[in-house]
């Protein structure tokens, strides 16, 4: 076991360093993505990100709905919100993704998979793009993922983003997850800003929604202050 562990974590490592990136729009928190089609079900997603009230940007809202049409596929669309101070709280962009899992984590030692989206600024119409590389190892009662995002702004092609996240989780029993989280931006919008932190995640019954509470503190002095995410997921 010691050695696939080893090989395992020099495979995310190797995914990280090649890919270098996952998504924090203006610095901030986001999802780690991970490979978990199940043919047939639908997940609606909530994700309710807060920031401290004396950074200058403020709540951002994700609602995101994904149907897995098959074992390797799942398609989706995601709504998102941001809120800066003296504003309220206002759609941005739409958009359209779909999962592909290309070595899936219950049969690979390292799952692998990618995750494109078009995303439409709901203003101006204007169209971008966010890419996840996607790597998943699991192990017992431990889940890793890493996440490399590439992305470019609606309406400026030529305005890229890189971006990194990794999460480790422990199943605890119960239906409840204990993890630790980090992440951050590398270049583009929030460049330089990294953030890290614990993950408590509770499910709600047999075939309830999950609930997953996150606090993030900043690493460095570009990172918008201390975070708080509060996330709910149901699966039908």
């Amino acid at each position: 076991m010691a050695s696939r562990c080893a090989g395992a974590a020099l495979a995310l490592g190797a995914a990280i360093c090649t890919c270098m990136p996952a998504y924090a729009e203006n610095g901030q928190v986001d999802q780690v993505e991970r490979l978990d089609a199940e043919p047939g079900e639908t997940e609606i997603e909530n994700q309710l990100i807060l920031v401290r009230r004396a950074d200058p940007h403020g709540e951002l809202l994700k609602t995101t709905f994904e149907h897995a049409v098959s074992e390797r596929m799942q398609l989706g669309i995601e709504f998102s919100s941001q809120r800066v101070q003296g504003t309220g709280l206002e759609l941005t962009t739409i958009g359209l993704q779909a999962t592909w899992t290309l070595l899936d984590p219950e049969e690979a030692p390292v799952g692998l998979g990618i995750q494109p989206s078009l995303e439409i600024d709901s203003t101006s119409g204007a169209l971008g793009s966010e890419t996840f590389f996607i790597a998943e190892v699991r192990e017992g009662p431990f889940d890793i993922a890493a996440n490399a995002i590439l992305s470019t702004e609606p309406g400026a092609w030529d305005d890229v983003g890189l971006f990194w996240a990794l999460r480790a989780d422990r199943d605890l029993g119960g239906r409840v997850l204990l993890g630790l989280e980090a992440g951050g931006s590398l270049i583009g919008e929030g460049a330089g800003s990294h953030f890290a932190g614990p993950v408590l995640v509770v499910g709600l019954g047999e075939d309830g929604p999950a609930l997953e509470l996150g606090l993030f503190a900043p690493l460095t002095d570009r990172a918008p202050g201390f975070q708080l995410r509060f996330e709910t997921d149901w699966e039908f």
